[in-house]
């Protein structure tokens, strides 16, 4: 969802932060945790998730742990 949302364009803006808060809506209506501040740091994050600079694991790994590889171009 997070990865698709972001890729796809969907709005003229804001399709990072509407992938980032589906995403945290629906893991947490779902009962799980959803542990991501929304900060500076993240929304740079975000930005390589649209650009596929992470693979589908570590994306995993950051919704369930919050540390992933800091993006870089």
């Amino acid at each position: 969802m997070l990865c698709e949302l972001t890729q796809i364009h969907a709005f003229e803006s804001g399709n990072k932060r509407t992938a980032f808060l589906t995403t945290k809506k629906f893991i947490l209506e779902n009962k799980g945790k959803f542990t991501i501040p929304d900060t500076a740091s993240n929304v740079k994050v975000m930005i390589g998730v649209r650009e596929k600079y992470y693979t589908y694991d570590e994306l995993k790994e950051w919704i369930k742990y919050g540390k992933i590889k800091r993006f870089e171009r």
